[in-house]
C-alpha cells in the first residue's frame, strides 16, 4: 500500500517548522455537495501552485480538500500542507460510528484511487496508512461491511470491520487479545441471527478451534470471564453491530398498573418479558403477577398468559397486575363489622324489650 502511494501520488515537500492544522471553511453550500471552483481560485487557495505543490499563498500555504461519504460533517476544508489523512477526517467530525468504514477510506487524486486502513494506523501505528494530503484531494468514506462486535474479556470491546481474516481468533486479536480475567473453562459464545431466528454457537476457548471458526456479518461474540463461570445467561441483546432499530410508534413505553409499587410508563426493551417489567414496577404483597394480562395499544385484551411463551410485548402495551380481593386482614375486618352489627342490633332489641 505504501509503495502504491509513493508511486501513484508522491509526497509533498514539507517545510521546516511547519505548523499544525489550520482548518477554514470555504463557504461551500449544501454541505459539500458542490465543488465547482475556478482555476484562479484554486491557485489562490493553494498558494498559487496547481496540482498540490508547495508555496506560500494568500491564505498561508493552505490546501483545499473535499471530505465526503459516511462522515459527520461532509464539506470542503482548508488544511495546511503538513496535514495527513487522519487529521483531515478529524476536522470533519470523524467517521460515522454505525455506518462508516475506517478500513477502506478512499483517497482520490488525479483520477487515481488508493484505499487506506486507518484502523491499522490507529491501533498498530502503521504510518503508511496515514498519508500526507495534496491540494484538491478527495477523501471518501464508504459504508462499512462485514461488521461484527465483541464483548467480554478482551482489551477493547466494540464493533470491528473484518477484511481478510474473518476467523474468531482474528477478531480477538483485533480487540487487543484477552484480559487477565478470561475464562479458559467456558466456551466463547457467538450470538447469530439468521432468518429472524437467534442461534447460540459455542466454540471451545482454544486457539486452534478459534482460528477455524469463521464469523459472519452481524455476529455478536461474547468472550467468557472467569467471574461468570457456571452461570447461565439468556444472551438477549438489544442491537446488532452497525444496525439501526426503529419503532414506528409515537409511544415507545410499556405501562404497568395495578398491584405494583410504582405504576407508570417504562422504557420499551424488546428482550424484556412481562415478568421483567412487573419486577421493574415492584409487585406489592397482595399482587398476583401470574394473573397479569395485557391491554394492547389498539384496545385488545390478552388474558390467560400463563404458559404462553410466544407472547411478545409491543410499544404502547399496558400490563395490568390484579390484586387479591379476599385476604386475612379484610376477612377479619368484615367479620368484626358483621359481629359488631349483630351485637348492636341485639343490644338495641334488649332496650326495646325493657321499654315494653
Amino acid at each position: 500500500m505504501a509503495t502504491a502511494f509513493a508511486q501513484g501520488f508522491g509526497q509533498p515537500n514539507i517545510p521546516a517548522g511547519f505548523g499544525g492544522l489550520t482548518p477554514k471553511s470555504n463557504g461551500t453550500k449544501g454541505g459539500g455537495q458542490s465543488f465547482s471552483t475556478s482555476s484562479s481560485e484554486k491557485e489562490q487557495k493553494s498558494g498559487g501552485v496547481a496540482g498540490g505543490g508547495g508555496g506560500a499563498g494568500a491564505e498561508g500555504s493552505l490546501y483545499q480538500v473535499h471530505i465526503l461519504g459516511q462522515i459527520e460533517n461532509p464539506a470542503t476544508y482548508h488544511v495546511s500542507i503538513s496535514t495527513r489523512l487522519m487529521e483531515a477526517i478529524g476536522l470533519a467530525g470523524d467517521v460515522l460510528r454505525k455506518s462508516g468504514s475506517k478500513r477502506f477510506v478512499e483517497l482520490r487524486r488525479e483520477g487515481k484511487v488508493v484505499r487506506y486502513d486507518l484502523f491499522k494506523f490507529q491501533r498498530l501505528g502503521d504510518l503508511s496508512q496515514n498519508p500526507f494530503l495534496l491540494d484538491n484531494d478527495i477523501i471518501f468514506v464508504p459504508y462499512s461491511t462485514n461488521s461484527v462486535s465483541i464483548e467480554g474479556a478482551v482489551k477493547s470491546n466494540g464493533v470491528y470491520e473484518l477484511i481478510d481474516d474473518k476467523s474468531l481468533w482474528g477478531l480477538i486479536e483485533l480487540a487487543g487479545g484477552y484480559t487477565v480475567g478470561v475464562s479458559e473453562k467456558e466456551p466463547v459464545t457467538i450470538i447469530r441471527y439468521e432468518h429472524s431466528k437467534k442461534t447460540l454457537l459455542k466454540v471451545p476457548n482454544v486457539q486452534q478451534e478459534l482460528k477455524t471458526f469463521e464469523l459472519l456479518e452481524g455476529d455478536v461474540v461474547v468472550v467468557p470471564h472467569m467471574f461468570n463461570d457456571n452461570r447461565r445467561f439468556d444472551y438477549n441483546i438489544t442491537e446488532l453491530p452497525a444496525d439501526n432499530v426503529f419503532y414506528p410508534t409515537q409511544n415507545d413505553n410499556i405501562f404497568v398498573i395495578g398491584g405494583v409499587a410504582k405504576p407508570g410508563p417504562y422504557n420499551f426493551v424488546p428482550t424484556y418479558s412481562i415478568r421483567d417489567f412487573i419486577n421493574q414496577a415492584g409487585p406489592t404483597r397482595l399482587s398476583k403477577p401470574k394473573s397479569a394480562y395485557i391491554m394492547t395499544a389498539d384496545g385488545k385484551t390478552i388474558r390467560n398468559l400463563r404458559g404462553k411463551k410466544d407472547i411478545q410485548l409491543s410499544p404502547g402495551d399496558t400490563i395490568i397486575v390484579p390484586e387479591q380481593k379476599v385476604t386475612f386482614n379484610n376477612t377479619m375486618a368484615w367479620y368484626n363489622t358483621i359481629l359488631n352489627t349483630f351485637f348492636s342490633v341485639f343490644a338495641f332489641q334488649q332496650v326495646i324489650d325493657k321499654l315494653d
